[in-house]
């Protein structure tokens, strides 16, 4: 960078922080302005010494740009690696988080690490071979959020085989899923706050992220978010009471010569879950689906159902694991499309039917297609007399299956 000085100086002259001595007939008493912040009103050829960061600079204006150039030549002490020569740490936990420049260097000898700082944080330079992080805490394939808005947790952990520090992010895809309002991350914790908005279901992907300062070991995640049916019973049909019939509310009167009480409604496409509460139940109910707006009687091809009366199922014989009666609780979990036609499992009080769990076996095939049309809540009986029934499809009370939403 040259200077430009007057050619006939007199004694005294200032130019580019230095004074002419004419004794000498030299240019000499360069001063450096010392402080933390720049020279509010500099000349072409100051000089500020940066006492935060340790660092000279001249004042450069070639008459298009106007900046303070670097002269220091090495890291000064207490300055975190000032132009290219880093500053030497005992480990990366002291490295400094204030009053570093872009681009400062700092090496850490426990771990021979050499970091540098780009604004907001100090970023590892891989120099040489290293291991990715290894996951030893690995959350679910699958996550169902919470239709109330109440949120759900995900832990994450991972270990570094070199010892580096483990650092937690995420990535969604989409990049803005409607499912979500927000997430919180705290030490691998995430937190994920759904939506409240009905128009909001659907689904996304979930990236959780462990990164060592260079290589990141990611696990994904399938985030789906539902609002359960409000189940209704049409009561001009022969068999369903006026009663006990209001949202999610039925009361029957069904025989075995009967068609069954089936939902106005089906449930999500896909896989579903509602639960049945015994509410008042006659000797031999029947409780189940029928595959879209069937009501066909139970030993149909249409439907689905598990028996009170010896803990069967009808057809086939896969029912609850147990009988029931009233104050019981029967899980009901379907997947439209398993299957050729789609599958139904049974469940009481909290216990799948033996041999018959969703997600570990196969469930019960039915002999209708319900990949498109869903299935519908049903009751029915098992005898050949009429018998009065009253069922509420409640809010869950047992844990879904993983993998699976409220109907």
């Amino acid at each position: 960078m040259a200077l430009n000085f007057p050619d006939s100086p007199s004694n005294g002259a200032t130019a580019h922080g230095f004074t002419y001595n004419s004794s000498k007939g030299v240019w000499d008493n360069l001063d450096a302005t010392i402080s933390d912040t720049a020279p509010s009103s500099p000349r072409n050829g100051d000089l500020w010494f940066d006492s935060t960061t340790g660092k000279l600079y001249m004042r450069y204006e070639d008459g298009s740009s106007n900046q303070w150039v670097s002269l220091s030549v090495a890291g000064a002490a207490g300055a975190a690696g000032a132009d290219a020569t880093p500053t030497v740490y005992a480990n990366t936990s002291v490295l400094p988080t204030s009053s570093n420049a872009v681009g400062d260097l700092g090496f850490a000898t426990l771990t021979k690490s050499l970091h540098v700082w780009d604004g907001s944080e100090w970023d590892r330079i891989s120099s040489g071979g290293d291991e990715n992080p290894r996951l030893t805490t690995t959350p679910a394939s699958s996550v169902n959020l919470n239709s109330t808005g109440t949120n759900t947790a995900i832990t994450i952990a991972a270990s570094d085989p070199e010892g580096f520090p483990i650092t937690y992010s995420h990535d969604t895809n989409p990049a803005s899923p409607n499912q979500i309002t927000n997430v919180v991350e705290n030490n691998g914790v995430f937190t994920l706050v759904p939506s409240t908005n009905s128009a909001h279901a659907g689904n996304f992907t979930l990236r959780l992220k462990a990164s060592d300062g260079v290589n990141i070991t990611s696990h994904a995640i399938a985030v789906s978010l539902s609002f359960n049916t409000t189940f209704t019973f049409n009561t001009s049909s022969s068999v369903i009471n006026t009663n006990y019939t209001t949202d999610n509310k039925v009361e029957a009167t069904v025989s075995a010569g009967s068609i069954s009480a089936t939902s106005e409604q089906s449930g999500i496409i896909g896989k579903g879950y509602f639960e049945f509460k015994c509410v008042s139940i006659g000797g031999t109910c029947m409780l189940g689906v029928q595959v879209g707006t069937n009501t066909g009687g139970y030993n149909a091809s249409t439907g689905a159902y598990a028996y009170a009366s010896g803990g069967g199922g009808y057809p086939g014989g896969s029912g609850t694991p147990g009988s029931f009666a009233t104050n019981d609780v029967i899980m009901v979990a379907y997947d439209t499309a398993a299957g050729s036609n789609g599958q139904v499992w049974f469940g009481k009080n909290g216990t799948w039917t033996t041999g018959k769990v969703p997600g570990t076996n196969a469930g019960y095939d039915v002999g209708t297609d319900a990949s498109t049309a869903g299935f519908r809540p049903a009751v029915h009986e098992g005898a050949g007399g009429a018998s009065t029934h009253q069922l509420e499809i409640q809010t869950p009370q047992y844990t879904l299956p993983t993998g699976w939403s409220r109907a």
